[in-house]
């Protein structure tokens, strides 16, 4: 073991009881963080059993009216319009959570607003000529949030690990679960930006070379999931 070897070692042990704490802390407020977020968002219905696609939102089937005003608009007078959602069998919606874009002319947002039964309103400016856009189903909502909490991480990276002619590879993120194996903790003990990767089997943690996104871990036991929540 060289001195060089030595002194890396010792500045990933350090590092990692110093930094073990804020690990917990940063993890604990990302979630509440989250949670404030969720909270705002409208309840969405539970999804029909046996799933149906008929049941759920379709863009086609809906409609939207301008709301008339006295005299006619001018410029900056403010634009309300009433969205009806419907199904696919044309019946209308009587739960909300659906996410809705409204635009003019594809650059100006306008205000939606949820009325948690199937009605939107969409106040903006009356500037350009403007569309509503059907982004995400109520439904894919209710499936989109119970993968995030049943399966947050999405995304992965693996780091590699080299000491003489070995090479290891694990899994690295944000966020490991560090009951599942011992973790590396190479988090930047100058910005604070936290990483964890899970220890190799032979290797030490300073011998990390390099990382690289690997998403194709996740993505099919993504879609399974939503498959299996759908049915």
């Amino acid at each position: 073991c060289t001195l060089l070897e030595r002194e890396a070692r010792g500045w990933s042990d350090t590092m990692h009881s110093q930094l073990q704490v804020p690990f917990h802390r940063n993890r604990s407020e990302g979630r509440k963080l989250l949670n404030n977020i969720t909270a705002s968002w409208p309840e969405t219905a539970p999804l029909s059993k046996p799933f149906s696609r008929s049941l759920t939102t379709s863009s086609a089937k809906s409609s939207f009216t301008i709301v008339p005003r006295s005299g006619g608009w001018r410029v900056g007078d403010e634009l309300t319009v009433k969205i009806q959602l419907r199904d696919y069998n044309g019946n209308p919606k009587k739960s909300g959570g659906d996410f809705l874009i409204s635009k003019l002319h594809n650059s100006l947002l306008g205000q939606v607003e949820d009325h948690s039964n199937g009605t939107f309103t969409v106040v903006f400016p009356l500037l350009w000529n403007g569309t509503v856009t059907l982004v995400h189903a109520s439904e894919s909502i209710t499936v989109l949030k119970r993968v995030m909490d049943e399966s947050p991480g999405r995304i992965y990276f693996r780091s590699f690990f080299k000491s003489g002619q070995v090479t290891e590879k694990t899994i690295c993120n944000v966020c490991l679960d560090p009951d599942k194996a011992p973790l590396c903790n190479l988090t930047d003990p100058i910005t604070g930006e936290q990483w964890f990767c899970y220890k190799p089997k032979t290797l030490d943690c300073y011998t990390r070379i390099k990382t690289v996104l690997d998403d194709l871990i996740q993505c099919g036991s993504v879609n399974r999931l939503i498959f299996k929540l759908i049915l």
